[in-house]
């Protein structure tokens, strides 16, 4: 429970800075300075027709990973070290699926991208 609470204080406190970063990516602005400082870190990302396993993000200091991805049009699995990304392009078409057809789950869309990707996965049950 407690880690659900902190992913989420995560998440909550970059809101606005994930706002205005998607504002960026969604009006098709983009970074001219050459002269960045930061560091790189790499993330598998997940789109409707393409998985592309490491790509190299550049971080300025103290900016949230989360904030950069959106700028690149994905969106990192976990608040603070995404090291998996979705295309927003794939999370709007689940958007628009849900719309259409509300009892379509994360479940489905998962299973439908594995396929695509020709990505086994397995489900474990554990009992506790």
């Amino acid at each position: 429970m407690q880690r659900y609470q902190h992913a989420h204080a995560a998440w909550s406190e970059q809101i606005p800075l994930l706002i205005e970063a998607y504002m960026w990516w969604a009006h098709n602005m983009t970074e001219t300075s050459s002269d960045q400082e930061g560091h790189s870190f790499g993330v598998a990302a997940v789109g409707v027709m393409d998985f592309t396993a490491n790509i190299d993000i550049l971080q300025r200091p103290g900016e949230p990973a989360n904030v950069v991805l959106l700028q690149c049009g994905l969106l990192g699995c976990s608040p603070v070290q995404p090291t998996v990304a979705i295309h927003l392009h794939c999370l709007e078409l689940y958007h628009q699926i849900c719309q259409r057809q509300s009892s379509f789950s994360v479940q489905s869309i998962t299973k439908v991208l594995c396929t695509l990707h020709n990505v086994h996965f397995f489900v474990l049950f554990i009992d506790h």
